[in-house]
């Protein structure tokens, strides 16, 4: 299963943030799809906290604006690289 239906959980806004812009339902899939892609390799698919932190960087990315599949794929590829090497650090 997906996380579209999960992501309003996931969009929530911290106090004191504010939305830079409202997901679609178009790109909230572009968003899940990219996810399990990036997330595919990862020992049984990436625990949850570590698919969560991906997320977070995929949704504030979207709000930003970058908003195709190309650019959420680089996002994530970073956002995981990034969480790798902390959690080895």
């Amino acid at each position: 299963m997906g996380l579209v239906g999960n992501w309003t959980k996931i969009l929530a806004i911290p106090p004191g943030e504010y939305p830079m812009k409202e997901l679609d339902r178009r790109t909230k899939a572009a968003l899940d799809a990219v996810l399990e892609d990036a997330c595919r390799d990862l020992p049984h698919g990436g625990d949850h906290l570590f698919r969560k932190a991906i997320a977070q960087k995929l949704i504030h990315s979207a709000r930003k604006g970058s908003t195709t599949i190309e650019r959420l794929m680089i996002v994530a590829r970073n956002a995981i690289r990034e969480t790798t090497e902390r959690k080895s650090a």
